[in-house]
């Protein structure tokens, strides 16, 4: 075998011939930055392909319509947000909704995805809009999607039945209002293989809008609305909600409780605080302070909390 050398009496490459060439490079380098964003329909199916191997010919416009109809309703950034958590896992969803993280997930490289909901209709060709808040006729159905896209599942079910079956169980806003939270993670703890990992997103009762309802901000208080009266200012806490009141759903766990329950079931890598805005500590005055004494500051101040964590080995 001869391997070829440079001939040194060959001209040096030019300036102009050398700019060129990074400027294409450059636009190479930006355009598949832009594909790895995932944001999207046609950068979603390049990642599927690229994750799981080109669909079938007869599927590829159903496919682009799914990936479309996901970017149109909100559901690219999220995944792309974790995708170095979730890539090659089996993922089990809690409480997904009529969403379709599902696909998404699966065009980033998740090997399986599994959605539950008690509330889930799985033949109705609706979904829900992450940012309009309201369901959309889709045109195709959580069946159509199983159909079309292999290693994805949705079931109509709240229980957590399975035995180490998942890598990685995600929740959003689902600890809240679970009656036991303490019951759904020994669920959770007994679904996921060994070093198996819970990513949950938690919404605080006690911050200043943990009542999730009217006024979320200071600036958006109307005091002559007198249902905002009431909530505002840690009001919720108190307030005796009637029943069938929306309140009477959240399980009021406090921060300390919550962290206590994780770590009996998991070893946590990551817990993050997310603060209420500013504005928000400087109506908690020294009256309010001392009127809401059986709480941390972080109970009060605190707007959410997102934790990572590693399934532990219990004996």
């Amino acid at each position: 075998m001869t391997i070829e050398t440079a001939d040194a009496t060959a001209p040096a490459t030019k300036p102009a011939d050398a700019a060129a060439l990074t400027a294409t490079l450059g636009a190479i380098v930006a355009q598949a930055v832009e594909v790895r964003k995932a944001a999207t329909a046609e950068s979603l199916l390049f990642n599927y392909v690229l994750n799981n191997g080109a669909p079938k010919d007869r599927h590829l416009q159903s496919m682009m319509k799914v990936m479309q109809t996901a970017v149109d309703l909100g559901y690219e950034s999220w995944p792309a947000e974790i995708r170095n958590l979730s890539v090659r896992r089996d993922l089990l969803h809690i409480d997904c909704g009529s969403t379709l993280y599902g696909p998404v997930f699966r065009a980033l490289g998740t090997t399986s995805y599994t959605g539950i909901d008690k509330q889930l209709t799985p033949t109705r060709k609706k979904f829900r809009s992450h940012l309009e808040k309201k369901n959309v006729d889709t045109g195709f159905s959580m069946v159509d999607v199983m159909r079309l896209i292999p290693g994805l599942s949705y079931m109509q079910t709240e229980e957590i039945v399975f035995r180490e079956a998942f890598d990685l169980a995600l929740m959003q806003a689902v600890t809240h209002t679970t009656p036991s939270v303490q019951t759904l993670f020994s669920q959770i703890h007994r679904s996921l293989r060994p070093n198996g990992e819970i990513w949950f997103m938690h919404e605080n009762f006690y911050s200043w809008s943990g009542h999730l309802t009217h006024p979320r901000t200071p600036s958006k208080y109307d005091p002559s609305d007198t249902g905002q009266a009431t909530m505002v200012d840690w009001g919720h806490i108190d307030f005796p909600a009637p029943e069938g009141h929306r309140l009477g759903a959240f399980n009021r766990l406090t921060l300390t409780e919550l962290r206590k329950i994780t770590n009996a079931y998991f070893e946590v890598s990551q817990w993050i605080e997310i603060p209420e805005r500013s504005s928000v500590k400087e109506r908690l005055t020294p009256a309010l302070r001392a009127k809401l004494s059986a709480y941390s500051d972080s109970d009060l101040t605190t707007k959410q909390i997102v934790c990572r964590a590693v399934k532990r080995e219990l004996f």
